[in-house]
């Protein structure tokens, strides 16, 4: 039951705090205190969160990081009757577009093309192998030459194959 007449505590605690300035000191420190971690929850995550971009950023491959657009390249005409681009023609007219898009963009750098393709070979000599050891990624990148160690090359158009494989296979290039 409330007893009137008498004060309650937290208007009793205002009184005392009035007379002892330390204590009020203290309440507004630990205000402070209290509110400094509150407030610095934004710029804390905004922080957090753009190291974690840069840091999964610098882990990416280099080559793989930024705008990116990917599609079929067909090398052979799905109806005769239609004219339409394929192969090489294909490949350098979506080459050029990409360039265009990227013009304007401050500081994007040319872009990379990389083309991707499977295919299936045989040994020359016709002896026998695991279905396995005949399928390789045909794979070309702009710019791909740079960052290889030439072991043979041959004087006509093919292909580059690692080493590994042309010893497998007992490749070599051509010379003729």
């Amino acid at each position: 039951m409330p007893r009137r007449g008498l004060p309650t505590p937290w208007s009793r605690a205002l009184r005392t705090g009035w007379r002892n300035p330390a204590v009020v000191i203290a309440v507004a420190a630990a205000a402070v205190l209290v509110a400094l971690p509150a407030t610095a929850v934004a710029p804390f995550l905004s922080a957090a969160g753009n190291a974690t971009l840069q840091q999964q950023t610098s882990l990416a491959c280099g080559w793989a990081v930024g705008a990116q657009w990917q599609g079929g390249l067909p090398m052979q005409q799905r109806d005769p009757a239609v004219a339409e681009q394929v192969g090489k023609t294909l490949y350098d007219t979506r080459a050029k577009l990409a360039g265009q898009a990227t013009a304007d963009v401050p500081r994007a750098s040319a872009p990379v093309s990389t083309v991707v393709s499977g295919a299936s070979v045989e040994t020359a000599t016709g002896t026998p192998a695991h279905p396995e050891q005949t399928v390789v990624n045909l794979i070309s990148r702009t710019g791909f030459q740079d960052h290889i160690q030439v072991v043979q090359r041959g004087t006509g158009p093919g292909i580059w194959l690692p080493d590994q494989f042309a010893a497998l296979k007992n490749l070599h290039a051509a010379t003729s």
